[in-house]
C-alpha cells in the first residue's frame, strides 16, 4: 500500500524499496509486482522493469491457472 502511493505521488525512488519490502512479506502477489515493475521503469531501471513485468505475467498465469473454473 505505501509503495503504490508513493509511486502514485511520482516518488519511485521511494517506492521501490518499500514494493520490495511487500513482496518479501508476500511474494508472488501480483499486484504488488506490477507496481515495483512500474516503479522500476520510472525510476529509470529498465533491466529490473522487465524482469518485473516477466514475472507479473508469470504471476498472472500462475493465479489463472489456480483459479476455480466457472464452468
Amino acid at each position: 500500500l505505501r509503495g503504490n502511493l508513493l509511486l502514485k505521488r511520482g516518488n519511485a525512488a521511494q517506492a521501490v524499496p518499500a514494493l520490495e519490502e511487500a513482496l518479501r512479506l508476500r511474494p508472488g502477489y501480483s499486484p504488488a509486482i506490477l507496481h515495483l515493475a512500474q516503479a522500476y521503469q520510472k525510476a529509470g531501471r529498465e533491466k529490473e522493469a522487465t524482469l518485473a513485468f516477466k514475472a507479473f505475467r508469470d504471476a498472472k498465469e500462475r493465479e489463472q491457472k489456480g483459479a476455480p473454473s466457472l464452468v
